[in-house]
């Protein structure tokens, strides 16, 4: 029973952890932007 008590608030704190801040490359759910096809784009309209 201590370990599934001590299992189940450390995994919802990684998991917090890395939902925190989409901009780190950690994690498959993770923001990227190509800074040079953006400026591309803009100069086009």
């Amino acid at each position: 029973m201590p370990v599934l008590f001590t299992t189940i608030p450390v995994s919802l704190d990684n998991i917090q952890e890395h939902l925190e801040n989409p901009f780190d490359q950690i994690g498959e759910d993770d923001i990227t932007i190509n800074a040079e096809r953006f400026v591309e784009r803009l100069a086009l309209q």
